[in-house]
């Protein structure tokens, strides 16, 4: 009879006959009576007796039911009678049934099967009280007999799987699954989770399984009953091909038990599949253990991003780690193997192997180190393209070992937070042995331009014509070949020009953050190689030689400085292996730009370089140092001890000592130009004497050392009452303001004034040896009036009085634009009357006296004078002495030239002086005698004289007869008239100048 319950808690009995008694859901009762009875609880925990007869118990299959925990009780099975029903599961094996069966406290045996699903552990239970585990035979049991080659799937949990008779597939799924191959060839394969397989009888297959791209776990797979000659571990679906990779794989455990482990890494922590090989030792494994990959493809494996094994099987692969610390098997085939971010590992295995130098410009930051395992010479590379690399000597500088004497190659990059670096470790392999053939070099000739980070980079140049541009950082730049231009940017970096015509930019870092900044090349090439001054203007190798030092081991230095914000900063170029004294014109490129600059420092310590224009250098505060090079520049080191070098050039040092600005130093030569020192915006008196090399205080406010005691030639003072010394060069003191002491010394001196507004009564202390000095009124307006023989108080005008220390030690002197007065006295002097009606009068000595502008009145006195009226009409004697009377205009002959008058003329003894210039139609040559003359009767034939130069006896008058005798041309021109009554000239009274 069919006896079925309900989905609840049923006490179901049985007949006398043969009963099918099935509870279904609920946890039920129930009771076969007599009869032969099949007894099958159904879902729940059910009380199972079977009563007299041969009674079957089902263990029950609940795969796909909903999970719950279930224990079934036999009350009173009769061994030898009773059976328990294994067909639902698919059991066909007793040794299955003693891997499940165990006992409870009371020693009733127990078998339990597992099922998990959605929600928790859950599994089925058959206990049989009264009968011990040891006590169950194979005649207890009805196994499967079908012999069916099924494909058994486990749900996403923990589940028994049972293969039977068959050759079975056993998919595990997800979850820590257990599986039963039992008789058969079986292929058994976990999934996702630890499982534990037990293959059975026959020829089974352990899959070893490949888990990339799954969510992260701790997988531990093992095989219980691994039968050597019989039973394989299937590598196939990670693609492995070769034993050397599952040698590389394998390790034992505590226990000695084989254990392959792989690796993938995904999304939160470090992940593995291991699988234990129970009762095998690793060293027993061989090849024929294993189902090998046996497709010949080429294929591209990417990681994940995190730490993955990759494997490439027998094609020529491409390995591509991505992040993370992965392990790269390149087996057999030509493969490439890339580890990308993180410290991988290679084994390039059989073949022509490559191994990727990586380039990790633009990365966030790590430490990497990639470690090639089985480097064959002769066979595998390493290739450097991805960094640009294309020069072996690169690859020397960047190679060292390890205490192990393995060869190391090491870049660096620095990103965001750190010192990261890239390193290339070739285990067996030293650098001494490493040869241009070991590596794929760059070969692309492309003219870059390479960017560093903000950090320390390695920069590689390659075969072009490069720019390596490195950025903030301590950097290391490679030109390698061609013509390479490096710049390092704030840090402190290493060149390594390469082969090549290469330039090594000295840097300008003024209005950057201060830092201490050495950079260092190591390889200059004296006429290849060329140290780039142009950032910095430097157009004069004086300013280098200035700049240029050495260090202990005799490497020139190239120092400069800037100071910013918080400290004393500096910018270092090292030249190994050059002596400054090696350093040549030759070895730079200067600045070649013509430009009027004003620069203007920091307020701390700077370096300022004027360049080849006329420049205005302002140090400002801080302890400066201001190259003028080349050009008539202007240099003021403000506050703060500083140090100027004019260089050529007419330069200018200013000083605004009002304040307390320290103690300046003032470098010059001889060939420097004329050059000046100006207080003329200073309000306290100074005291300066260029010919004094010792510290001299020129005020309270400032102290001046004077590199040399004859390279500055002239001083300007300010408003104070200053004292102004010369030395032997020819000076020119103004003292500007104030009651000046003016001392020119030896040399021809010139004491300037410029006397519109007061200046005050200055003095003048020269002496008999002192050279020819000449007192300056040039830019004077107002008249002025000045004997160079009174050593008494003079007014020279209303705004300047003048003391001269001696009477015969000025010899010149020039006016302004004024109506002057100039007197010489016993010496040679010269007097120039400049603009205005000046009286010019010599004295004693051979004086030349020039009127220039207006109507001038000279006088030579005693000597034999040169008296040049100029324009205007002037008055020119020369009494006493040989005396020439010239005329000059500015260029050719105008009426401008004015009609000058000679008070007396010696026509034995004088000259008079014409200037082929002027008088351009004259038909003779400077130097020759005066045949282009004509004396003429009266003033109404000198128009029909040939002559160019025509005297009227009848008017005393001097004529420039231009055209000749051209008649009504109006090109005759009177130029002079002569004060001696009944004179008569020849051609020899007059002579011809330029």
């Amino acid at each position: 009879m069919a006896i079925q319950g309900t989905n609840n808690n049923d006490n179901l009995v049985g007949t006398s006959g043969n009963d099918t008694i099935e509870g279904l859901n609920g946890n039920d009762t129930l009771s076969g009576q007599g009869g032969n009875d099949q007894l099958l609880g159904g879902y729940g925990s059910d009380t199972l007796s079977g009563g007299a007869g041969n009674d079957q118990f089902v263990l029950e299959n609940f795969r796909g039911s909903v999970g719950a925990q279930n224990l079934d009780i036999v009350t009173d099975f009769q061994k030898g009678a009773d059976k328990i029903d294994l067909r639902t599961l698919g059991i066909s094996d007793f040794n299955t049934i003693s891997l499940l069966t165990t006992e409870d406290t009371d020693n009733n045996a127990i078998i339990s099967t597992r099922y998990n699903l959605y929600d928790g552990d859950y599994y089925y239970r058959l206990q049989i009280n009264g009968i011990r585990k040891s006590q169950l035979q194979v005649t207890d049991f009805i196994f499967n007999s079908a012999v069916a080659n099924d494909t058994i799937s486990g749900s996403g949990n923990n589940d028994d799987l049972f293969g039977g008779l068959g050759n079975d597939s056993l998919l595990g799924g997800d979850g820590d699954d257990r599986l039963f191959g039992e008789q058969g060839d079986d292929k058994l394969l976990g999934g996702y989770g630890s499982d534990t397989f037990y293959g059975g009888a026959g020829n089974d297959q352990f899959v070893l399984e490949n888990f990339r791209g799954s969510v992260g776990a701790q997988n531990l797979d093992i095989v219980t009953d691994f039968q050597k000659g019989a039973d394989k571990i299937d590598l196939r679906t990670l693609g492995i091909s070769d034993f050397n990779t599952i040698s590389l794989l394998t390790s034992e455990d505590t226990d000695n038990n084989a254990i392959i482990s792989t690796r993938y890494n995904l999304y939160d922590g470090d992940y593995y599949y291991r699988l234990q090989i129970n009762g095998i030792r690793k060293s027993q494994l061989q090849v024929t253990d294993f189902i090998f990959n046996s497709a010949v493809v080429n294929d591209t494996i990417s990681g994940s991003g995190n730490n993955d094994d990759l494997f490439g099987g027998l094609g020529n692969d491409s390995l591509l780690g991505g992040d993370g610390d992965d392990r790269l098997f390149g087996e057999q085939g030509d493969d490439k193997l890339l580890g990308g971010y993180g410290s991988d590992t290679f084994y390039g295995g059989a073949g022509n192997d490559q191994f990727v130098l990586e380039n990790f410009r633009g990365s966030v930051g790590a430490q990497n180190l990639d470690i090639v395992t089985d480097f064959q010479k002769g066979a595998d590379k390493i290739d450097l393209r991805t960094l640009g690399i294309s020069d072996l000597n690169t690859i020397s500088l960047l190679t060292s070992e390890d205490t192990d004497n393995n060869a190391i190659i090491s870049t660096r990059y620095n990103l965001y937070d750190g010192d990261y670096y890239y390193r290339l470790q070739i285990n067996g392999i030293r650098k001494s042995q490493l040869q241009a053939s070991d590596f794929i070099f760059n070969s692309a000739v492309v003219n870059d331009t390479i960017i560093g980070s903000g950090n320390n980079d390695d920069l590689f140049g390659g075969l072009g014509n490069d720019s390596l541009l490195a950025g903030d950082g301590d950097d290391r730049l490679f030109g390698e070949q061609g013509d390479d231009k490096l710049l390092g940017g704030y840090g402190s970096d290493t060149f390594y020009g390469g082969a090549g015509n290469d330039q090594f930019v000295l840097e300008n870092f003024r209005g950057s953050v201060g830092a201490q900044n050495l950079d260092i090349v190591t390889d200059f090439q004296k006429g290849a190689d060329k140290i780039d001054l142009r950032t910095l203007g430097i157009s004069d190798l004086n300013t280098i030689s200035l700049l240029t030092s050495e260090d202990t081991d005799n490497n020139a230095i190239i120092s400069t400085r800037y100071n910013f914000y918080n400290g004393d900063y500096y910018y270092r170029l090292q030249i190994n292996g050059i002596r400054k004294s090696q350093l040549q014109a030759s070895d730079f490129i200067f600045n070649s730009a013509v430009v009027n600059d004003t620069i203007i420092g920091s307020g701390n310590n700077d370096d300022l370089f004027g360049g080849l224009g006329n420049d205005s250098l302002l140090g400002g505060d801080g302890d400066d140092r201001l190259f003028g090079e080349q050009g008539d520049d202007k240099l003021l080191g403000g506050y703060g001890s500083d140090t100027l070098y004019g260089g050529t050039g007419n330069d200018t040092y200013s000083f605004i000592a009002n304040s307390a600005l320290g103690t300046d130093t003032i470098i010059e030569t001889t060939t420097g130009g004329t050059d000046t020192l100006n207080f003329s915006g200073t309000t306290t008196a100074v005291n300066v004497n260029l010919g004094v090399t010792t510290l001299q205080t020129v005020n309270s406010n400032l102290q001046l050392i004077l590199f040399a005691n004859n390279v500055i030639e002239n001083a300007t003072g300010g408003t104070g009452n200053d004292s102004l010394t010369g030395n032997t060069l020819n000076n020119t003191l103004i003292g500007g303001n104030g009651n000046d002491r003016l001392q020119g010394l030896a040399g021809n001196d010139t004491y300037s004034f410029l006397a519109n507004s007061a200046l005050g009564t200055d003095t003048i202390i020269e002496t008999t040896t002192g050279g020819t000095d000449t007192t300056n009124f040039s830019g004077t307006t107002v008249a002025v009036n000045l004997n160079l023989g009174l050593t008494t108080l003079q007014t020279v005008n209303s705004n300047l009085k003048l003391i001269l220390s001696a009477n015969n030690v000025i010899e010149n002197a020039t006016g302004g634009t004024g109506n002057d007065s100039l007197t010489g006295n016993t010496l040679n002097n010269t007097l120039i009357g400049s603009g205005g009606n000046d009286q010019l009068q010599g004295l004693a000595g051979n004086d030349t006296l020039e009127g220039g502008n207006g109507n001038d009145i000279l006088t030579g006195g005693i000597g034999n004078d040169f008296l040049w009226g100029g324009l205007g009409n002037d008055t020119l004697t020369g009494a006493v002495g040989s005396d020439k009377y010239v005329f000059q205009g500015n260029g050719v002959f105008n009426t401008s030239l004015g009609i000058d008058y000679i008070t007396e003329f010696e026509a034995g003894q004088d000259q008079i002086v014409l200037s082929k210039t002027t008088f351009n139609a004259i038909t003779n040559t400077v130097g020759q005698a005066l045949t282009d003359f004509a004396v003429v009767t009266n003033d109404q034939f000198v128009n029909a004289s040939n002559a160019r130069i025509v005297f009227s006896q009848g008017s005393d008058k001097l004529f420039y007869n231009r055209d000749g005798n051209v008649l009504g041309a109006g090109t005759v021109f009177e130029f002079a008239t002569l004060g001696n009554p009944d004179i008569t000239l020849s051609s020899s009274n007059f002579s011809l100048i330029a």
